[in-house]
């Protein structure tokens, strides 16, 4: 039913849809040549409406959240000097990323059916330009104060539905000294370094409007608002559009788009993250609601969404049951994989693998919201397998709080072939701040997988992105390491163990499964590991425990016959049996005879 909402809605024009505009360098009037219209059958008789725009590629996603399921739609754009164009590729040239700048030559699609005019291009082209790292980062994205407006919109059918005041508003979302408010919770999963500002007088509305159009299309909404709002005096960096509707409880949303992007306004163009949030007839502080505003916001800082992945009683494998938001610890999952409907939080901490990704402070090492000494990889390969004690990952703090490590590349993660895993994180999980409603504190694993089927094609278009996927049991639960239990990979030669979990720390021990003798650490089936491979020092090279020599003297003295090598040794036994030493030893004496010399005897 909501592909049908849509749809249904076709005669509403597009606001300051793509021309023919010869004003602006970037829009290029263009004639088309015959070459180009036989590439595109869609266009072959349009030819003088063929145009060329120069900008930056972007794409979004429109989710949409049933009680029972969970859908998505795409929809790609090109940013030309702040002006959004949507675009229908009719084939995407090979090796193109988000942010990177392309020219694109083709068509005003003229299909009223659509909510948006669709530029159907004919010929695609990545232009050669350094600036294409992810986003194309003009600024840090997501560190340090993010000037917030919130923008109310209610529908055009119901005007009178204003369900909140602005002081409400204020305080679900932006309030720094409420402390379950969207701007505390984003300052105390960033450690400080990112919140949300802004009073009452950055909240606007209500604007009745057609909430099931412009909820899906930026370029309406913002002419819908521009004109009661200087965003260049004001300095925003950030907006969030909530969308109500009193005979709705279907929740919605997508960010426009990952961080920043040059928007137009019509006061300039200012680089701004947009999110949309429909959240129909449901209470803001509702856990859905929350749930939803921080789950957009998320993707906006840069953020992906958290899975979970269950492989039954086996510890982890191919084919394994994957469910798309199905990590019940991260808002930007929250969804139990088997009961749908249920939203297990709208308050936990993003996990470690986004975590990591988030800000894009530095893209040579990409800590994200962590410090540098956060994040430890460690691997056979870089031989610093061993114990680790883990922090806490809700609090500032200059220890580890994540430890990654390769695993086996598993594939056909759900159901795409070209899905592969990367990493394991380890993050150590307690009762503080937004997590303080977990049962104990606990070490919850992680797998970064890439390419996953419900993003093909699009996330796979963003350098260094990847996908987190929680491990949880064929029951359904998170698989929470607790004290004393393990956690072993054999594809991976990866064993996990937790020794201890005390008061804001967990002590953990990482090993190879497929034990490596002479490392110096005690692995499966290891009698003992001294650093070498020698013999005769107490462990072999085997790793296990050398045969041990004691070496006494008798008190007795002995003269004559003593009945051969074999009575000198029974002498032996009889005294060191009468001196308290083990009777089950056995004993030689230190004798040579004509054909054999004493040492060779021991």
């Amino acid at each position: 039913m909501k592909k049908l909402f849509i749809i249904c809605i076709a005669t509403f024009l597009l606001f300051g849809c793509v021309s023919n505009d010869s004003t602006g360098e970037a829009i290029k009037s263009n004639q088309g040549s015959p070459s180009i219209l036989q590439e595109n059958e869609l266009i072959a008789n349009s030819q003088e409406n063929l145009i060329t725009i120069d900008g930056k590629y972007y794409f979004t996603e429109i989710e949409n959240f049933g009680p029972e399921n969970f859908t998505t739609e795409h929809a790609e754009y090109i940013n030309s000097q702040g002006t959004l164009t949507r675009i229908n590729f009719q084939q995407k040239p090979s090796g193109l990323k988000y942010g990177d700048f392309i020219r694109v030559e083709g068509l005003i699609s003229k299909n009223t059916s659509l909510s948006e005019n669709i530029l159907e291009t004919a010929k695609v082209e990545i232009l050669p330009t350094g600036d294409n790292v992810i986003a194309g980062v003009e600024e840090n994205r997501s560190l340090g104060g993010q000037k917030t407006a919130i923008i109310l919109v209610n529908d055009v059918l119901d005007p009178n539905y204003h369900p909140y005041t602005k002081e409400e508003i204020w305080n679900e979302i932006l309030n720094p000294d409420n402390p379950v408010s969207t701007n505390s919770y984003y300052r105390e999963i960033s450690y400080g370094k990112a919140w949300l500002s802004g009073d009452i007088g950055d909240i606007y509305g209500y604007y009745p409007a057609q909430t099931q159009y412009i909820s899906r299309n930026l370029n309406a909404a913002m002419d819908v608002i521009d004109p009661d709002i200087d965003f260049i005096e004001k300095n925003y960096r950030r907006i969030i559009f909530i969308f109500f509707k009193s005979d709705s409880d279907s929740l919605n949303g997508n960010s426009y788009f990952i961080g920043l992007f040059p928007l137009e306004t019509d006061e300039g163009i200012i680089n701004m993250g947009v999110t949309m949030n429909s959240v129909g007839n449901n209470s803001l502080s509702s856990v859905q609601a929350t749930r939803l505003i921080r789950h957009e916001l998320g993707h906006n800082f840069g953020a992906r969404h958290s899975g979970s992945y269950d492989c039954g009683t086996n510890v982890v494998g191919d084919n394994c049951y994957f469910f798309e938001m199905g990590d019940i610890y991260d808002v930007m999952g929250g969804r139990n994989p088997y009961h749908f409907s249920e939203i297990t939080t709208g308050k936990f901490h993003i996990n470690s693998i986004h975590k990591e990704m988030m800000g894009w402070a530095d893209t040579t090492i990409n800590i994200g919201w962590f410090n540098s000494g956060n994040v430890l990889e460690i691997s056979n390969e870089l031989n610093n397998f061993g114990e680790y004690t883990l922090k806490p990952l809700e609090l500032p703090t200059n220890g580890i709080q994540v430890i990654k490590t390769p695993s086996f590349p598993y594939q056909y993660i759900g159901e795409a072939e070209t899905a592969e895993a990367k990493y394991y994180y380890l993050e150590f999980r307690d009762k503080i701040g937004f997590d303080s409603d977990i049962e104990q504190p606990f070490v919850l694993l992680h797998l970064r997988a890439f390419d996953l089927p419900f993003d093909e094609p699009f996330w796979e278009y963003i350098e260094g992105s990847g996908n987190s996927l929680q491990l949880i049991g064929n029951n359904g639960s998170a698989k929470e390491l607790t004290e004393g239990e393990e956690f072993i990979d054999e594809l991976s030669n990866l064993k996990i163990r937790i020794n201890e979990i005390g008061e804001h720390y967990a002590n953990v021990n990482i090993s190879s499964f497929i034990p490596v003798c002479g490392n110096k650490i005690l692995e499966t089936n290891e009698q003992c590991d001294d650093g070498n491979l020698n013999n005769f020092d107490g462990c072999s090279s085997t790793c296990t425990i050398d045969p041990s020599y004691k070496i006494f003297a008798t008190s007795q003295k002995f003269n004559g016959n003593l009945s051969g090598l074999s009575g000198a040794d029974l002498k032996c036994a009889v005294a060191a049996r009468a001196g308290g030493f083990s009777p089950n030893a056995k004993w030689k004496a230190w004798m040579s005879s004509s054909t054999t010399n004493a040492k060779d005897r021991l």
